[in-house]
């Protein structure tokens, strides 16, 4: 009994991959129809996986044509290019920010110069000294002078 739920669990397995395998030869009829356009390479993500581990198995192998293949390759040519284009844009979002912030630093340094420098440069044009006698008198820098 213990042999028939192996058998069992086999062909369950088979099947499995046989609905796989028709699905990749189904796809791969619309590509052809289509004259092998890009945007019906349809198999991606999960579903390519999949139909790479199919691919790897000789005996499931042996029943995709010259064609099925073909799409199949387009598929992961099509999934790598998409894996690059992810990339660069991830790099081009990663530079505009980069750019943002230097440009909200810079803005926060000359903010903050002005912010010290101001009241310095007041100070020096403007001050109240103390004369001989003790007392506070208003003096600009150029009475001084």
């Amino acid at each position: 009994m213990r042999r028939w739920a192996t058998l069992k669990d086999w062909l369950d397995e088979d099947f499995e991959l046989l609905a796989r395998l028709e699905g990749v030869k189904r796809a791969s009829r619309e590509w052809e129809f289509h004259s092998r356009s890009r945007a019906y390479a349809t198999h991606a993500g999960a579903l390519l996986e999949e139909a790479e581990r199919l691919y790897a198995r000789p005996d499931f192998t042996a029943r995709l044509d010259a064609s099925d293949r073909a799409y199949l390759a387009a598929c992961i040519e099509k999934a790598k290019l998409v894996r690059e284009e992810e990339k660069a844009q991830g790099r081009a979002r990663e530079e505009q920010v980069r750019e943002k912030s230097e440009k909200l630093i810079k803005r926060a340094r000359n903010a903050l110069h002005a912010f010290i420098e101001a009241p310095i440069a007041a100070a020096d044009e403007d001050f109240d000294a103390v004369d001989g006698n003790g007392q506070r008198v208003h003096a600009a820098v150029g009475d001084l002078a």
